[in-house]
């Protein structure tokens, strides 16, 4: 089998682990394995993603690639996918490359030869730019140590909130042992500076009866306590059997509230207690997270634009990141005075006008929100 046919295999395998980019990735062109992927403050970056072999010794319900499902398998060696990447990298094809795996044999064995292509990669081809490598479940401290020297970026799917749900949906993984455990390991070895490399980790939403809370409470869990960056999010997809539209819907408007909330927790300042669940322990569907904050804290609102801190404006449903930041700069010129002045930088002001006051004037009211209309997924 060529590495060309090897890829058709296992970059099409590796299209269901989002822990790279989100949930936004779009294929470029027909080649296998080479998607758009979106980044930081939304850049758009070419990526390689592959798995470096689709032969797996697990189990798991989620997943394409278990051992037992009856599909074509194939395994690179280390040279054949450094030599693929490196030359769609002289090409300017990619800026990146995401190298997952199954578990052929013991996950020692094949997260050698991942290492061994980022290493390639590093020494060989003088590849700088950005490359992902996938922990597996089972490494010994010494490969993860070593994958630290020439990663980016690493991650380990921890899957589900708690060891009983992983239990219902995968053999051959122990919760503590494989993936805390070796989220602590990475936690370690980043803080004594081994390499240049963050952490992230990907829930399956909908594979067990886990809760939104659940899964925000162990999102921040870890962020606190295993340093890790980011969180992806992937909607639970049965392989070998028919899904119900209503259900394949609910999975993916949880997906979009759960990556609304770690972006508060990432990039708002927000902390797990602000975050606000039914009785269920579900993020509403028809309102964002940070919409139905400002609800159940209305004693806090309206806030004076004009004095409020990046904190407080970071709080203003209708008001992101960037249009803080304008604001903040514009009031170095001069107090504002209308709406269309908050829109012209930035704000969502229809969203924005019944939490805010100008020079002390309130702008609208509660009653003016159709909440109806609040299925954007805008923060």
């Amino acid at each position: 089998m060529t590495p060309e046919e090897k890829l058709q295999i296992l970059g099409d395998s590796a299209k269901y682990d989002v822990s790279c980019c989100g949930g936004s990735q779009r294929q470029v062109g027909n080649i296998p394995g080479l998607y758009y992927a979106s980044g930081s403050r939304g850049k758009v970056i070419p990526i390689l993603k592959t798995l470096f072999t689709n032969e797996c010794k697990n189990n798991c319900m989620y997943c394409v690639n278990r051992v037992s499902r009856d599909i074509p398998r194939a395994t690179f060696t280390p040279d054949e996918l450094a030599k693929t990447f490196a030359e769609f990298s002289r090409q300017q094809f990619v800026e990146g490359l995401f190298l997952s795996s199954g578990v052929a044999g013991q996950a020692n064995q094949t997260m050698q030869k991942m290492i061994d292509t980022a290493a390639l990669l590093r020494y060989k081809h003088r590849y700088r730019g950005y490359i992902h490598l996938k922990i597996l479940p089972g490494s010994h401290h010494s490969m993860i140590r070593r994958a630290l020297k020439f990663a980016t970026r690493v991650s380990v799917n921890i899957e589900t909130p708690t060891p009983q749900q992983l239990c219902q949906i995968t053999t051959g993984k122990d919760f503590h042992r494989d993936i805390i455990d070796t989220m602590e390991i990475i936690k370690e070895e980043t803080e004594q500076k081994t390499g240049w490399v963050d952490q992230s980790t990907q829930f399956i939403v909908g594979a067990t009866k886990e809760t939104d809370q659940q899964i925000v409470k162990t999102m921040a869990w870890l962020r606190e306590k295993k340093g890790l960056n980011r969180t992806y999010f992937s909607a639970y997809t049965p392989v070998d059997k028919a899904q119900s539209h209503q259900d394949l819907v609910q999975s993916f408007q949880r997906k979009n509230r759960l990556y609304q909330t770690e972006f508060l927790l990432r990039l708002y300042g927000f902390n797990s207690k602000e975050i606000y669940f039914n009785q269920e322990g579900k993020l509403p569907n028809n309102i964002d997270p940070k919409l139905n904050y400002a609800l159940h804290n209305q004693e806090k609102f309206p806030i004076e634009i004009n004095t409020a801190s990046r904190h407080q404006l970071l709080r203003i449903p209708g008001i992101g990141q960037i249009a803080a930041e304008r604001i903040i700069q514009a009031r170095h010129e001069g107090r504002l005075s209308h709406l269309t002045s908050l829109k012209q930088l930035g704000a969502a002001t229809k969203r924005a006008a019944p939490f805010i006051l100008i020079n002390g004037k309130k702008q609208g009211s509660l009653k003016d929100l159709n909440l109806s209309e609040q299925l954007s997924l805008n923060l």
